[in-house]
């Protein structure tokens, strides 16, 4: 067993490398340092399994190295000593996770008995951190599915669970991704999985149980790079691919309203024939009941009535969010609220969703122009379409008929 001995009195330190036979009591030589510093340079180093350092020191008293000692090598069993018997100090020692507080001086018999007792506590620790490698990745699993679907009891159950796993609760943005392609070829979807966790590094995914992918990010992703997913998987594998995003959020407490916003996007999107939509951060996803489920609300129903109204008249080129408003004898900026609300997304980028998605079958049908199209759709200008198209697609009308009509 390697030991680590820190004391700012050199005498004090050098005294100890001879007080005890560290060989006959089954330790390599001591390790001394006289700093904290010099102490946590040689734990880098040498990675002691035991240290035992003095309460009182000029640069940083003992219990503040185990408070370091603790968080960044959690397997290292600490013993303080001090000269005086101070409850306060054994409560910070035992806060800080000491094993041992012990009073000076510390006898030879006392000595070798407590590094007997302590070679016992690093074999428990070593058994227990050999129990925790194979059982971790269960662990992991089980603290991002309880985040992802809100299946705990308190706040302090799931930061526990985050010190035992070593997963960083620290960040501003926290994203669920979801990702779903039409095949059932397992080896494929395998391939499809590799790209995106290579691309997009998440920091944990999941399968569904209806075959989709659940993926955490610390990062969002753009229109361009879903596209580029999309037109990739299907150019290797033609295999077509969906991406839903969830809204982002500002803790991984917050982690099941993206999720659930997510799963509304690709509501949506089906509805809608999309291949991609990311969902509006101010979208309520504690409270927001399924698309078109019986009315319970009036706001409720003003939202369907207004879906219905888009569905319907979406091809009409003079169709506009008043118009709609007007109809249903509400504001156009409270029909805005009602729909990001219910439905994840916004009214207007639904319309456009409906158009691209008319216009996909059409392009495919091949008995129309491009300019046909365009007017069919909704679009008085056929320039304007093109770029929607790509805007929604990653690629024109006439790309998408020679790439064999991906996400058609």
């Amino acid at each position: 067993m390697k030991v680590l001995f820190v004391d700012d009195e050199r005498i004090v330190s050098e005294g100890m490398r001879s007080v005890i036979d560290w060989r006959k009591n089954g330790c390599a030589p001591l390790l001394v340092a006289e700093t904290v510093r010099q102490a946590l340079d040689m734990i880098d180093l040498h990675q002691p399994e035991l240290v035992i350092t003095d309460v009182n020191m000029n640069e940083m008293d003992g219990i503040e190295l185990a408070t370091i000692i603790r968080e960044r090598y959690p397997e290292i069993v600490v013993v303080v000593l001090s000269g005086y018997e101070s409850f306060s100090y054994a409560r910070r020692a035992l806060e800080a996770g000491v094993v041992k507080y012990l009073l000076k001086p510390l006898y030879p018999a006392e000595l070798e008995n407590l590094i007997a007792e302590m070679r016992t506590e690093v074999q428990v620790r070593k058994a227990s951190r050999k129990e925790m490698d194979i059982y971790k990745p269960i662990a992991i699993e089980s603290l991002w599915r309880s985040l992802l679907y809100r299946h705990y009891n308190s706040r302090d159950e799931i930061e526990s669970k985050l010190l035992q796993t070593e997963i960083n609760p620290d960040g501003s943005y926290w994203q669920v991704a979801l990702f779903e392609c039409d095949t059932k070829n397992n080896n494929v979807r395998l391939e499809i999985l590799h790209i995106l966790r290579g691309t997009l590094c998440p920091l944990f995914d999941i399968e569904e149980p209806d075959g989709s992918w659940l993926l955490v990010l610390c990062r969002e992703i753009d229109a361009a790079e879903s596209a580029l997913l999309s037109q990739q998987t299907h150019s290797r594998f033609g295999v077509n691919l969906r991406l839903s995003m969830g809204s982002p959020v500002d803790s991984l407490f917050k982690l099941h309203e993206s999720e659930r916003n997510a799963k509304r996007s690709r509501s949506l999107q089906q509805r809608a024939g999309m291949s991609s939509l990311t969902a509006w951060p101010d979208a309520d996803c504690d409270d927001i009941p399924p698309a078109l489920e019986t009315d319970k609300t009036e706001s409720q129903r003003l939202a369907n009535k207004a879906l219905l109204i888009l569905e319907r008249e979406f091809r009409n080129q003079t169709l506009s969010l008043s118009d709609v408003a007007q109809q249903l004898h509400i504001s156009q900026a409270y029909l805005s609220r009602l729909f990001k609300k219910y439905f994840g997304a916004g009214a207007a980028e639904y319309i456009t969703a409906l158009r691209i998605a008319e216009a996909k079958k059409l392009l495919k049908a091949g008995a129309q122009k491009q300019s046909e199209i365009a007017f069919n759709v909704g679009y008085a200008n056929v320039y304007y379409f093109s770029t929607q198209f790509k805007k929604a697609t990653g690629m024109t009308p006439g790309e998408y008929k020679r790439e064999g009509y991906p996400n058609a």
